[in-house]
């Protein structure tokens, strides 16, 4: 009887130990979700703001281009329109 009672203590320990970890992993993971959630809507806000400036740009050169004003090009613009037109993001 001692030995059994040994023996059922040591599984409460052994589900106690297993509960506590599965415990810490649930935690961690909860701050790992919300960790993805707070990138995902910093990503989401700033492309957003990149596609409002994007559009501004687009408007700026549209009315440059209406008044016969030359827009200087930027050594760079080059480079964007190869990546871009090959899929490869800066």
């Amino acid at each position: 009887m001692d030995r059994y009672k040994q023996l059922l203590l040591k599984q409460r320990d052994i589900m106690i130990a297993l509960t506590t970890r599965l415990n810490e992993r649930d935690d961690t993971i909860i701050q790992l979700q919300e960790e993805l959630e707070a990138y995902d809507r910093i990503h989401r806000e700033t492309e957003e703001v990149l596609d409002v400036k994007d559009k501004r740009i687009h408007e700026l050169e549209h009315t440059l281009r209406e008044n016969h004003i030359s827009i200087p090009k930027d050594k760079r613009e080059d480079l964007v329109l190869l990546l871009s037109k090959s899929n490869i993001n800066l």
